[in-house]
């Protein structure tokens, strides 16, 4: 009867650790430090596939934030769950929704400037470089305690960022769609020794073109569906183009950099910061 339980226990044992291994949605929690105020926080990755990443945050009181980003949408929101307080504990969670509009959420530079909405009473507050923690209201503990932090580290598990309001993701996550599109433009950005490009393109050529003589900088730039159409784009911008291939720590892809030609040597041309990106 024991050789009998022993074995039963045993195998259940190892069904338990093959199926944590398997599945994509057990994960573990961990100690994360805000970089900006070295606070730490009880965070884990609670579930991340093609079309969502959620995260989640632990209070010492046993209350729980989440935040959502929904890929298909670039939407995301947050979740705060309130256990009951007191000696009896009477009562169930208390949950509030919020909805997130992000101008900046930067985990590579540690920027995070949102604006967060209550669902149910529409009370509005940011979260930025000029809202501190200290001063938001105490009408949300939950996000006034971890919201900041939280949004940064959903953000690194989708290997994604926003800036001016664009979720832009790592060109590895959207390179195959791009070379299947009719679209020939997006916005795109470096970050972390990586491209990062806004999943929606520009609705026509002309629009990009706009996009890249906004300003000679590295801030403003585009990943092109083709060579050809990095070129153009490049060309279309300064009068010419000097190409480069792919550099950085990781590997930037390959690229032409806008250029204004020279009096002396037209077809060398002055560089510009902003990048053409292609895939190869």
């Amino acid at each position: 009867m024991r050789r009998t339980f022993k074995i039963a226990i045993s195998m259940l044992m190892v069904f338990t650790i093959i199926f944590s291994v398997l599945n994509p949605n057990v994960f573990a929690k961990e100690k994360y430090k805000d970089k900006g105020t070295n606070q730490e926080f009880d965070f884990e990755l609670v579930q991340k596939d093609d079309s969502v990443v959620i995260v989640k945050g632990t209070h010492n009181s046993g209350d729980e934030l989440y935040a959502t980003l929904n890929k298909v949408t670039d939407e995301i929101t947050m979740e705060a769950v309130e256990k009951p307080k007191g000696l009896l504990q009477r009562g169930g969670d208390k949950i509030t929704k919020y909805i997130v509009k992000a101008n900046t959420i930067d985990p590579t530079l540690n920027e995070v400037d949102v604006t967060v909405i209550d669902a149910e009473t529409n009370h509005q507050f940011h979260i930025s470089p000029d809202h501190v923690q200290a001063q938001l209201p105490v009408l949300v503990p939950l996000v006034t305690w971890g919201g900041r932090a939280l949004l940064v580290y959903l953000l690194e598990h989708a290997a994604a960022l926003t800036i001016a309001g664009i979720t832009a993701y790592a060109a590895s996550e959207l390179v195959k769609d791009i070379k299947k599109s009719n679209k020939n433009y997006w916005p795109a950005w470096i970050r972390n020794d990586d491209v990062y490009i806004g999943q929606d393109a520009f609705n026509t050529d002309a629009e990009a073109f706009a996009w890249l003589k906004t300003s000679n900088s590295g801030e403003v730039n585009v990943f092109a569906r083709t060579e050809a159409k990095a070129q153009e784009a490049a060309k279309k911008t300064a009068g010419t183009y000097i190409g480069h291939g792919a550099h950085g720590d990781a590997g930037y892809y390959k690229h032409y950099h806008p250029a204004k030609p020279l009096v002396t040597h037209p077809w060398v041309g002055d560089p510009y910061k902003n990048h053409c990106w292609y895939p190869f």
